[in-house]
């Protein structure tokens, strides 16, 4: 459910933890250690996560520019993306896509 809620609302820029925890009915605190013992990973780390996986699939499936795909990622600033894309998937998104 968590998935499919980010994934609905991934070019939302506020989307935050506390509107995962709103939707699923269960407050920050339990989401956060739910989250973090399934996951490894924080709710925003998890949202992160989840808006570089979407952009490493528009990269490989679609013309869109990097500008774009960040834009349609959710995140608002193309210097954080370069720098999170990287940091994820060892790569530049440039690279990526050429890869």
């Amino acid at each position: 459910n968590i998935i499919s809620f980010i994934e609905n609302n991934i070019d939302d820029e506020s989307l935050n933890p506390t509107a995962i925890s709103d939707f699923i009915g269960m407050n920050k605190a339990s989401l956060f250690q739910k989250l973090k013992g399934l996951t490894g990973k924080t709710p925003g780390e998890y949202v992160r996560f989840i808006r570089l996986e979407y952009a490493s699939r528009l990269l490989l499936t679609t013309k869109l520019t990097v500008s774009e795909i960040v834009y349609k990622s959710g995140l608002s600033s193309k210097s954080y993306f370069y720098k999170e894309f990287a940091r994820q998937f060892g790569v530049s998104p440039k690279e990526y896509r050429k890869q």
